[in-house]
């Protein structure tokens, strides 16, 4: 059995995933991003390692056969878990909901047909089609055009994330890969179009994708080991102390708390990190710590718990008689009529409109 080049790029990117899945799955504190960040990584493994054993004729036809379906489903759920990773990266996505499952129709079909296929259930959409041609077809359009939605979306999601240029310097190596794939997606999707032949898109595009998936597990470990915050620790001495002791995170703590009660930066609609590590004279990889060690939030969490306070003292002392809610808003911080409603409601359960019609008639 021999193994070509593109092969061995495959495997070793598959490695290198797992042993980035390992490292992340070693820390006390595993953040939420990097949860999907690992789910990422075993996906891209996954369809690396299935697609080196099923060309190399590496496993038994019917070890093949099930390697092809765990393939097929990794393939479909690498671009949704990748959209989720985006999000979680810029604090959109903090905790897995269970209808986030509706991002992956594709994978939770053919997850189906397997289960009931070892059941000896056998019932495939192939039925439908004329011709197997048309069957592959449709499912190689079906993964392009949900992997290509999904990588517009997680491009938008980037674009517009509301976060301070610091972090956004950090994220414009994922958003310039986003735009590539993308980019790479409508091309292979025109194609296969044209030719109108499932094997001939196997033959000479598929490698394609899989050779960008294995520079885009090389480059996805390498923003990690320059960005993450668990990298960032072992590499930062002060940091590494701070994280030691709870006291001197306590400290930090009452130190962060009293600033913001008596001067309340948090007013100020463009309040970053930076700004708060100038005031109090913490780096901001303490701070960080701060945030993710003692309070288990985020530093933009903590300044909107901050504004809702003030836009409850504001609505108190002002009334919505003389100002609208969003000008009460604005002037408790925040600067986003969606980032307002969305913090609002995700503290109340309610919109600020009811919260105040509520106020209203219990004042009465």
């Amino acid at each position: 059995m021999k193994i070509d080049l593109t092969s061995t790029v495959y495997l070793l990117a598959a490695v290198q995933a797992s042993l980035m899945i390992f490292v992340i799955l070693r820390k006390q504190n595993v953040l939420f991003s990097e949860k999907y960040l690992v789910a990422v990584l075993v996906a891209l493994a996954l369809t690396l390692v299935s697609y080196v054993g099923i060309l190399n004729q590496i496993f038994p036809d019917s070890i093949a056969r099930l390697f092809v379906s765990i393939s097929a489903i990794a393939w479909l759920s690498v671009s949704p878990l990748l959209y989720l990773y985006c999000r979680s990266l810029i604090g959109l996505e903090r905790k897995w909901e269970w209808r986030n499952l509706l991002y992956f129709p594709f994978s939770l079909y053919l997850f189906v047909q397997i289960f009931l296929v070892l059941f000896g259930v056998y019932y495939g959409f192939w039925l439908l089609f004329e011709d197997g041609n048309s069957y592959s077809i449709f499912w190689i359009l079906s993964y392009l055009v949900n992997s290509l939605i999904f990588s517009l979306l997680s491009i938008r999601v980037l674009v517009k994330a509301k976060i301070s240029e610091k972090h956004r310097s950090r994220i414009n190596w994922l958003l310039l890969w986003m735009k590539i794939f993308s980019g790479i997606l409508f091309c292979l999707i025109l194609l296969l179009l044209y030719w109108g032949n499932a094997n001939y898109f196997y033959e000479n595009f598929e490698y394609i994708l899989l050779v960008f998936y294995a520079v885009f597990v090389f480059s996805l470990i390498l923003f990690s080991l320059r960005f993450s915050h668990y990298f960032s620790m072992m590499s930062n001495d002060n940091y590494r102390h701070t994280q030691r002791n709870d006291g001197v995170l306590e400290e930090y703590a009452k130190k962060i708390e009293d600033y913001l009660i008596s001067a309340k930066p948090y007013r100020q609609s463009d309040f970053k990190l930076k700004d708060l590590s100038d005031a109090i004279n913490i780096s901001e990889n303490e701070l960080s710590q701060v945030f993710t060690q003692y309070h288990k939030s985020g530093f933009y969490q903590i300044i909107n718990r901050h504004r809702l306070v003030e836009f409850e003292n504001q609505l108190a002392e002002k009334g919505v008689e003389n100002y609208t809610i969003m000008a009460l808003a604005e002037l408790s911080g925040f600067a986003s009529k969606a980032t307002f409603y969305k913090v609002f409601k995700e503290k109340y359960g309610k919109t600020p409109g009811a919260f105040v019609k509520e106020r209203k008639e219990l004042n009465k």
